[in-house]
């Protein structure tokens, strides 16, 4: 690299560690506080995390559009300065609906970050994308550890919010450059068609996950027997473990990364469901880790390998992500409450499944077609 994409680079990588640190540190205790001291049920919880994931959904896709269409620099710096303010607020919130107001302006500037720093990454550095998402990993595991050792909510709020600002000062300190831009349509038809395997297998595989992550500390703690310092060793063991998997994938096929991911979800769901304590857990994080890293990187390798408007199909890869969060909380919290932790463990192994057969069918579809373009 160059001496001044070198010095971008930097200051990405610096915005993508610190950003994910606070993102996730507070993150990991709004089910705790919302039950433990708003007490609120499972689906008051769901309806939190959903105003969330609801509002990231639609800033992912409509500022990733936006990025392309406009430039990233001045979305960078929107969503940074944004996010600082909300976690902030977070430690003046008295209930659940105050929460909810807040989390939802928190997930739309996260929304900004999540689908535009990525692009400007690779727009700017041409760097790899296994090696800058390792970063956010390894910032999320970093996260999560002090949260853990902290144990108190309100001091975790404002130390986030120290977090971010030191993340949008390396965002506000990005150079002007001569930005690529393009011409992309209020629907992006051509990008979704061509990325439609991976949106629909990581939104079904997703959707599972996220039964699990609504009430995955109250799990933990109420269930398997762990404290708030576990809790943010068993976060971290995951977080620090992609750090380590993600970097190393960036030289394999896309395909073949999603398709592993898909597989090893299913089977981590299944042994999630079968442990009898926190102890049991800590190596299914590992594995996890795998996991996930596999399947991310590959849909992000995936997508911005098809597609030249990079930040558009990020968003709409985030937006799935997204959608996945809002449905995935709300059904969550009603099937724990139905049917149980475990047993909603073993739908979202299902749904793990369902979404490999989904990728599976598309790319076959894709072969044939391909095929008979060729003969015809």
């Amino acid at each position: 690299m160059v001496a001044g994409t070198t010095n971008i680079a930097r200051q990405t990588y610096f915005a993508q560690f610190f950003s994910s640190a606070s993102l996730f540190a507070c993150g990991i205790f709004i089910p705790i506080v919302l039950e433990r001291q708003m007490n609120a049920d499972s689906m008051l919880i769901g309806v939190v995390v959903t105003g969330y994931q609801t509002a990231l959904f639609i800033a992912s896709v409509i500022i990733g559009r936006a990025a392309d269409i406009r430039g990233r620099r001045m979305f960078l710096r929107i969503g940074f300065a944004m996010a600082t303010f909300g976690i902030f607020l977070q430690i003046i919130a008295t209930s659940p609906f105050v929460l909810l107001f807040v989390r939802i302006l928190l997930g739309a500037s996260a929304g900004m970050i999540s689908s535009v720093l990525v692009a400007y990454f690779m727009y700017e550095t041409k760097g790899k994308v296994g090696v800058f998402s390792s970063l956010g990993a390894l910032g999320w595991g970093f996260g999560s550890i002090v949260a853990g050792i902290v144990g108190d909510a309100t001091i975790i709020f404002a130390y986030s919010s120290g977090l971010m600002f030191v993340a949008a000062i390396a965002v506000f300190t990005l150079p002007k450059t001569d930005e690529v831009k393009h011409a992309v349509p209020l629907f992006p038809k051509r990008v979704f068609k061509e990325n439609a395997a991976v949106y629909i297998s990581v939104l079904v595989r997703h959707i599972g996950a996220n039964f699990i992550w609504v009430t995955y500390p109250i799990f933990l703690m109420d269930v398997l027997g762990a404290d708030y310092f576990w809790v943010g060793v068993i976060y971290g063991t995951n977080a620090i473990s992609q750090f380590i998997v993600m970097r190393g994938l960036d030289e394999y096929n896309s395909t073949m990364l999603v398709r592993a991911g898909l597989a090893m979800s299913a089977i981590t769901f299944l042994l999630f469901s079968m442990a009898q304590n926190f102890f049991e857990i800590i190596p299914l994080q590992i594995i996890l880790a795998i996991s996930w890293s596999a399947l991310y990187v590959g849909s992000l390798k995936y997508v911005t390998e098809r597609s030249p408007e990079k930040a558009t199909s990020m968003g709409w890869l985030q937006g799935m992500i997204s959608i996945a969060g809002i449905l995935g909380p709300l059904l969550g919290g009603y099937l724990d409450l139905e049917i149980g932790y475990r047993n909603t463990i073993l739908i979202a192994m299902f749904l793990s499944i369902a979404g490999l057969a989904i990728f599976q069918i598309s790319k076959s579809r894709e072969r044939n077609r391909k095929k008979t373009a060729t003969s015809s």
